[in-house]
């Protein structure tokens, strides 16, 4: 059995993100086939950079959307997608889930077991994330500390570290999986949409567009589902007088 795992806090959740959740299980020809994925998915909140305020409460609920609509549109095309919320983080959790693999520890905060899983009947564990973010995990790779976090899984390759990057070909592979999706994209539409920063999603979330910020909302939801998301979403954008308020304060702290 191989197992993936791809974690991240998703404030909010984009088609970027659903773009490495889809290379994550995999499809035979383009990238390795998973045959359960764990999304561990951070609910917090964010404000810092930007006045567009994104609140706990609002990533719960948004959560509780994707949950649903992430379970049921992968596992309706082959795929055992388990959407997780990561308790106290997706890095607390993913390093508990490979320490549970490589049988060096079992952390309260995660188990294979919990979901009908021997972690000695898993072949490989893949963690999946950006390069910046998988260095939260391989900077201990060659230290007196991998043996600790991951026994002799590296070594044996049973685990591995997966950006979605390669070099000479890039993020072939993920805009490839993301269009098996998505056929009526092209291939720059494509490209554009798995490479989007959330900054610049947050932005078409302040335009207040629901189709503009439609474009950056993955397949998964259906009509009401995406209405509900928008909504959500659009709730972070201040008000005229909260704006008035936070330019004051920048311009007093500048």
């Amino acid at each position: 059995m191989n197992v993936g795992i791809y974690g991240g806090g998703f404030k909010p959740f984009t088609t970027g993100h659903y773009s490495k959740l889809l290379y994550a299980c995999g499809r035979d020809g383009i990238c390795k086939e998973n045959n359960v994925v764990f999304l561990f998915y951070g609910i917090a909140s964010r404000q810092k950079g930007s006045e567009y305020d994104y609140t706990r409460e609002m990533a719960a609920g948004i959560f509780e959307i994707y949950r649903d609509a992430i379970e049921r549109t992968l596992t309706e095309s082959g795929k055992t997608v388990h959407v997780v919320e990561a308790k106290p983080t997706p890095i607390a959790m993913t390093f508990a889930a490979a320490s549970e693999f490589a049988g060096v520890k079992r952390l309260p905060i995660f188990s294979f077991t919990d979901w009908g899983i021997d972690p000695a009947s898993i072949d490989t564990l893949t963690i999946y994330a950006e390069r910046d973010s998988l260095e939260d995990f391989t900077r201990h790779v060659g230290t007196p500390k991998e043996a600790a976090y991951f026994g002799d899984t590296v070594k044996t390759g049973r685990l591995q570290f997966d950006p979605g990057y390669e070099e000479g070909i890039g993020d072939k592979r993920v805009v490839q999986q993301f269009m098996m999706q998505h056929p009526e994209l092209s291939p720059e539409d494509a490209t554009q949409r798995v490479r989007i920063r959330g900054s610049n999603v947050r932005a078409a979330i302040m335009t207040k567009d629901p189709d503009e910020i439609s474009r950056y909302l993955p397949a998964v939801l259906n009509d009401e589902e995406r209405a509900q998301v928008i909504n959500i979403l659009i709730r972070g954008v201040p008000t005229n007088e909260a704006l008035i308020r936070l330019l004051i304060r920048g311009f007093l702290v500048g």
